[in-house]
C-alpha cells in the first residue's frame, strides 16, 4: 500500500531528473550500468558452471562408491552374513571422509546393516524402498542437523535382492561456493571502479565537443546567422561542424531572395484563391520546390487531402499518379513544367491514386506560375476525372472489336458449314449402308463424331455473327446452371458449392448459349485453381432501380455469380479479358470469354468481373427476368412427327455438293428430288411442277445465296404461287433472326447446316403437319 501511494509521486520526479541531466552524466550512468550488468551476468554464469561441476563430481563419486559397495555386499547379503556386511560398511565409512552413512536393505525392504551409531534414523527407516520405476530413486537430497546430505541408492544384483544407500555430505561443496562468492564480490567491485573511470574518461572525450556544438547550434536556431562554429579535428563531429557552417552561409544568401519571393507570392495567392473557387476541375498549385501551396475543393475530393493537411507537403505525396498500363509512377509534372517552362499535358493512361487507395483515370495539364517580372514562382496543375468516360470508350471499342470479328466469324462459319454438310451427310449415308460387321464402321463413326464436334465449333463462331439472335424460350436458370457446372467439372479436383434461391424468376434465354456461358466461366475458375478447391456459384433475384450504375435498363434481373479462390487477374489485364483472341494460357484460343460476353450482350444482359490478387476472381452475369404477373413468351407446343410417305421435294442451295448430299439423303428416305442453284431457278421449277400432275410437296431453301436471291425472298414468291406451300429454311447461320422465328417469315420448319439424315426427316415431318 505504501509503494502504491509513493510510486506515482516519485516516477515523474525521476523522469524529470534524467531529462535535465547533461549528456556527460547520461553517458556515464549508461556505461557504468552496462559494465555492472555484463560483469554480473558473466560472474553468475561462472558461479553456475562451477556449482554444477562440484555437485556433479559429488554425485559421480557417490555413484562409484555405491556401485562398489553393491558389488562387495552381494555375496554376504545372499548368505545373510550380517557381521561381514557391517564390517564392510564401517571400513568404507572410515576410509571415505565425505560418507555420512551407509545402510543396506534386503529384498523385503528391511535394513540388515548400517553405519549409524544410534541405529537407523527414524526418518530413513520409515521411508519405503525406492522403486526402479522411480526416475529419482538413485539420487535424493536430505536436510539434516549436520547439513545437506546427498543419498545415492544402488540395487544389489537387482532391486529384488537388496539395495545400498550411501549418504554423502555436501559441506565441501558449500565451503567451495562460499569462497567463490567472496571472489565474485571482489571482482564485481573492481569492475565497478574500472567502469566509473572509463565512463568519465569517454564521456569527457565525446560529450565535450558535442556540448560546444549544441551551444553554437542553439544560437543559430535563434537566428544568429553570423555565428561560425569552431572546427576542431576532422572526425565526425568536426565534419558536422563544417557542414553546419556551410549550410548557415547558404542560408544567409538565400534569406533576402526568399523574402522578396514570398512577398510576391502572397499577392499572387490571393488572386489565385478567388479564381480557383470558381473552377469545376481539380486545381493544385505548388511552389518552385514542388511543395503544395493550395488545393481547391474539387482537388480535395479527388485526392482525399484537405487544404490544411496538404499545404507544405511534396506534390508526389498528395498527387500520386501512375501509368495504368505499366503500374509505374509517373514523372513529377512540376519538374517537367519547371524544366520546360511551358504548359505540359500528362501522358495517356494516367491514373490518380487517392489517399484512401481509390484509383481514377484523369486528364490534366500543368503550367508555370509567373510573377510580374515573368519569373517562375510556382506551378499550377488542372485535372479532371475521366474514369467513366474511358470506361465507356473501352466498352464501345470492345463492341466494335466483337462486331468486326463477328462478321469474319459468320462468313467463315457459313462456308465451313457447307463443307461440313457434304462431309457429315455422306458419312451418314455410308454408315447407313455399312453393317456392324464391317471393319470400317468404327472409323466412320469417329469421323462422324469429329464432324459433329466441328459443327459445335462453328456454333461458337456464329455467336459472334453480326445480327445473330439467340433462340429464346422461357426457362428456369437453376437447371441450366447446375447441369453446365457439373459437366464442366467432370474429372476435375474442383467442385461447385451452389447457393441458388428457391424463388428464382424465370428468364427468356437460349438455354444452349447460356449453358455455354456458365460452362466457360466454370472452366476458367477451374483452371485458376490447379491445386483444387471450391467454386462458389450463386443465383438470386435482383431489381435494379433507376439510380444504378450498370449499363442496363431498370427492372427485374436474375444475377448469377461464379467465384473462384485462385491467384486473381492482374489489374492491367482486367480490361482485356473479353477481347477476342486475348489469352494468358498456352493452349487457349482467347475466344471463351469473348463468346461469353457476346452471348450475354445478345440476351440483353451484362457481365462484370472483379478480381483481387491472391484472393480470387468473381464473374457476375445479369439476365433480364420476368416477375410474377408479367407476360412472358409461351412455350411452343411439342411437334408430333406425322406419318412418312414418298414426297416430291425441291432443294435450293448454291453449293452443288450440298445439293447432291441432300438428294442422296432424300433418296434414302424414299423421296424424289428436284434441284435448284438459285432462288430464281427454284421459283421457276416450283411454278412448272405446280402446273404438272406431280407438284412439289415440300421445298427446302438455303437462306443465303451468294450474289443471288436467298430463301427469305424466295419463300415469298413461292407462297404467292401457292399459299399452302410447305417450305423449310436451311442455313449455316444458326443464329439468324429467320432461324430463330421461321414461322413469322412463312416457313414451316428450320434446319441448321450441316444437318443429319434424322434431322432432315424430322423437318419434313414437321413441314407436313
Amino acid at each position: 500500500m505504501f509503494l502504491n501511494k509513493i510510486t506515482p509521486k516519485i516516477t515523474p520526479k525521476i523522469a524529470l531528473f534524467f531529462a535535465t541531466m547533461t549528456m556527460r552524466w547520461k553517458f556515464s550512468i549508461v556505461m557504468i550500468g552496462m559494465v555492472l550488468v555484463i560483469g554480473f551476468l558473466g560472474l553468475l554464469t561462472i558461479e553456475m558452471t562451477v556449482s554444477k561441476a562440484l555437485y556433479r563430481e559429488i554425485e559421480e563419486r557417490g555413484l562409484l562408491l555405491s556401485r562398489d559397495v553393491a558389488a562387495d555386499s552381494a555375496e554376504p547379503l545372499l548368505h545373510d552374513n550380517r557381521i561381514k556386511l557391517r564390517l564392510l560398511l564401517y571400513g568404507i565409512a572410515e576410509r571415505e571422509k565425505e560418507v555420512r552413512y551407509i545402510y543396506i536393505r534386503d529384498g523385503e525392504g528391511e535394513v540388515v546393516a548400517h553405519t549409524f551409531a544410534q541405529g537407523v534414523p527414524r526418518g530413513l527407516a520409515e521411508q519405503p524402498p525406492p522403486s526402479p520405476d522411480d526416475p529419482a530413486f538413485r539420487s535424493r537430497l536430505y536436510d539434516t542437523e549436520d547439513g545437506v546430505i546427498k543419498e545415492i541408492a544402488m540395487p544389489i544384483l537387482g532391486s529384488e535382492v537388496g539395495m545400498v544407500h550411501v549418504g554423502l555430505s555436501l559441506a565441501s561443496v558449500e565451503q567451495a561456493m562460499a569462497r567463490i562468492h567472496r571472489l565474485m564480490l571482489a571482482i564485481l567491485l573492481l569492475l565497478l571502479l574500472i567502469g566509473i573511470g572509463g565512463a568519465f574518461f569517454l564521456s569527457a572525450l565525446i560529450s565535450g565537443p558535442l556540448e560546444t556544438l549544441a551551444a553554437h547550434a542553439g544560437e543559430i536556431g535563434r537566428g544568429n546567422l553570423d555565428l561560425t562554429i569552431p572546427v576542431r579535428g576532422q572526425d565526425e563531429i568536426g565534419n558536422l561542424a563544417a557542414t553546419i557552417n556551410t549550410m548557415v552561409t547558404a542560408l544567409r544568401q538565400d534569406l533576402d531572395r526568399r523574402r522578396r519571393a514570398e512577398q510576391a507570392l502572397a499577392a499572387e495567392k490571393e488572386r489565385l484563391a478567388v479564381t480557383l473557387r470558381s473552377i469545376g476541375d481539380g486545381v493544385i498549385t505548388t511552389d518552385t520546390r514542388g511543395r503544395v501551396v493550395l488545393l481547391n475543393k474539387v482537388a480535395e475530393q479527388l485526392t482525399g487531402w484537405r487544404q490544411e493537411e496538404a499545404a507544405g507537403l511534396p506534390l508526389t505525396t498528395v498527387f500520386n499518379i501512375i501509368n495504368e498500363k505499366s503500374r509505374e509512377k509517373c514523372e513529377n509534372p512540376v519538374t517537367k513544367v519547371l524544366e520546360s517552362g511551358q504548359i505540359i499535358g500528362l501522358a495517356n493512361h494516367t491514373a490518380l491514386i487517392a489517399r484512401d487507395g481509390t484509383e481514377r483515370a484523369i486528364a490534366d495539364s500543368g503550367a508555370p506560375i509567373r510573377d510580374a517580372d515573368s519569373e517562375v514562382i510556382g506551378v499550377v496543375l488542372v485535372f479532371r476525372d475521366v474514369t467513366e468516360q474511358k470506361h465507356l470508350e473501352r466498352e464501345m471499342l470492345k463492341i466494335r472489336k466483337l462486331e468486326s470479328v463477328g462478321v469474319l466469324a459468320g462468313g467463315i462459319a457459313h462456308d465451313f458449314n457447307n463443307i461440313l454438310a457434304a462431309i457429315l451427310g455422306n458419312l451418314e449415308l455410308v454408315l447407313l449402308d455399312t453393317g456392324a460387321e464391317d471393319a470400317r464402321q468404327p472409323l466412320l463413326v469417329e469421323a462422324r463424331q469429329a464432324s459433329l464436334r466441328a459443327r459445335g465449333l462453328t456454333g461458337q463462331l456464329l455467336t459472334f455473327a453480326k445480327g445473330g439472335n439467340p433462340v429464346k424460350t422461357l426457362a428456369s436458370i437453376d437447371e441450366v446452371v447446375r447441369e453446365s457446372c457439373t459437366f464442366a467439372l467432370r474429372g476435375s479436383n474442383v467442385r461447385c458449392a451452389f447457393a441458388i434461391a428457391e424463388d428464382l424468376w424465370p428468364v427468356e434465354i437460349d438455354a444452349g448459349q447460356i449453358g455455354q456461358v456458365i460452362h466457360n466461366l466454370v472452366i476458367n475458375a477451374d483452371q485458376a485453381m490447379p491445386s483444387g478447391g471450391v467454386i462458389e456459384v450463386s443465383c438470386e433475384n435482383e431489381v435494379l432501380g433507376h439510380d444504378h450504375i450498370l449499363p442496363l435498363a431498370a427492372g427485374p434481373y436474375v444475377k448469377i455469380a461464379v467465384r473462384d479462390r485462385g491467384e486473381g487477374i492482374p489489374p492491367h489485364l482486367l480490361e482485356l479479358i473479353f477481347d477476342p483472341y486475348f489469352t494468358t494460357k498456352q493452349e487457349g484460343s482467347g475466344l471463351g470469354l469473348a463468346i461469353t460476353h457476346s452471348i450475354v450482350s445478345k440476351h440483353g444482359g451484362y457481365i462484370a468481373v472483379e478480381s483481387v490478387r491472391e484472393r480470387g476472381t468473381t464473374f457476375t452475369v445479369y439476365l433480364q427476368a420476368i416477375r410474377e404477373g408479367q407476360p412472358g413468351r409461351q412455350e411452343a407446343e411439342p411437334v408430333v412427327a406425322g406419318p412418312r410417305q414418298p414426297l416430291r421435294v425441291l432443294v435450293m442451295d448454291d453449293e452443288a455438293v450440298v445439293r447432291q448430299v441432300a438428294s442422296h439423303m432424300l433418296a434414302h428416305l424414299g423421296h424424289e428430288t428436284l434441284l435448284a442453284a438459285t432462288g430464281e431457278e427454284a421459283i421457276e421449277t416450283y411454278r412448272t411442277a405446280l402446273r404438272s400432275e406431280a407438284p412439289v410437296q415440300v421445298t427446302i431453301l438455303d437462306l443465303t445465296i451468294a450474289g443471288g436471291m436467298g430463301g427469305r425472298e424466295t419463300v415469298q414468291h413461292i407462297l404467292e404461287l401457292h399459299p399452302e406451300a410447305r417450305v423449310i429454311v436451311s442455313s449455316g447461320y444458326s443464329n439468324d433472326p429467320v432461324m430463330a422465328d421461321y414461322a413469322q417469315f412463312g416457313f414451316r420448319a428450320a434446319m441448321v447446316k450441316p444437318y443429319r439424315i434424322n434431322e432432315l426427316a424430322a423437318a419434313l415431318d414437321q413441314a407436313l403437319l
